[in-house]
């Protein structure tokens, strides 16, 4: 499967960079709209990762132009969300997390694998880094079936699944992120309106200078 990543700062996805060859998927890189354009004339994309704050074409305009093309016109995207560079937003040197990055890793892979499998063609994902109240919050928001609201109370309980049809398939994978991001001392949760509605899985985990405890990190996989 071929992903594109387009992004003008190369130090903004190497997190992104390491979850994605984690998952065994062919990644292109662009570090410009004009140049993500070029790569769509030389191959077809299964999900296209898109930098929102970029100069001359940002990113809704890249978009806008992905999806005047016939064969890009469905293709999955998903806009990354940074902080703006000003003084008030930038993180500090002091914003750090103390966490083990591998595991870290695997559970935002697991979600972002997750609302990609279950995002219709021509649907969006949306994912979003924050900080608020001393913890740092990665959400990822899809387009894609929900979750019944009567499900969301088990879904990171092992071996539970949804109705079939309805998000099937999250079962052991979200137990164990639930698990990692408890040992970092952190939280992750779900929402949905329901059915058809999309969901939104956020990952919540305290600065080191919030926060001076260390995570307990036991060995472990993400489905």
């Amino acid at each position: 499967m071929n992903i594109l990543l387009v992004d003008d700062q190369p130090h903004n996805p190497l997190a992104l960079e390491s979850i994605l060859e984690e998952m065994g998927e062919n990644l292109v890189k662009a570090d410009s709209g004009r140049a993500a354009l070029r790569a769509l004339l030389d191959r077809e994309f299964a999900v296209i990762l898109l930098d929102v704050q970029m100069p001359e074409l940002d990113g809704f305009e890249t978009a806008m132009l992905v999806r005047q093309r016939e064969k890009s016109h469905d293709t999955p995207i998903i806009f990354l969300t940074a902080l703006s560079h000003s003084e008030e937003n930038v993180f500090r040197d002091d914003d750090l997390v103390a966490a083990d990055a591998g595991r870290l890793q695997q559970v935002i892979g697991n979600i972002l694998s997750n609302a990609i499998k279950f995002t219709p063609s021509g649907g969006g994902v949306d994912l979003r880094l924050a900080r608020a109240d001393g913890t740092l919050q990665i959400s990822v928001a899809d387009q894609g079936e929900g979750i019944d609201p009567s499900f969301l109370p088990h879904v990171f309980e092992r071996l539970r699944q949804a109705d079939a049809g309805k998000r099937s398939g999250l079962g052991l994978g979200l137990a164990i992120a639930r698990h990692i991001v408890d040992l970092h001392h952190g939280e992750i949760t779900a929402e949905s309106e329901g059915i058809g509605k999309g969901a939104r899985f956020t990952v919540t985990l305290p600065l080191l200078h919030a926060s001076t405890r260390e995570p307990r990190v036991e060995a472990g996989s993400v489905a």
